[in-house]
């Protein structure tokens, strides 16, 4: 899938390569048999501009098409993630 298909480029977030992350992550992920990929550091980071429920979905639906099945999370700073 090229990323101008992608649910995160048609906000025009794909440009500066920060919210690639998905994209790039999601091969990876699914080879690995990763259950959950943790995104951090994306941007634009400002919620006004990109809620944390947009930034979900678009990277749920990013890695979906890019064939990752697991969970994906929306990281922030001092989130704890249980590893089991």
């Amino acid at each position: 899938m090229t990323p101008r298909t992608t649910p995160l480029s048609r906000r025009g977030l794909l440009a500066g390569g920060a919210a690639a992350t998905a994209l790039a992550v999601a091969p990876q992920a699914a080879a690995a048999g990763a259950r959950q990929v943790v995104l951090s550091h994306l941007a634009p980071a400002d919620p006004a501009q990109f809620s944390d429920r947009e930034w979900g979905a678009a990277a749920r639906a990013s890695a979906r098409a890019a064939g990752y099945r697991g969970r994906v999370t929306v990281g922030h700073d001092l989130m704890r993630i249980p590893l089991s």
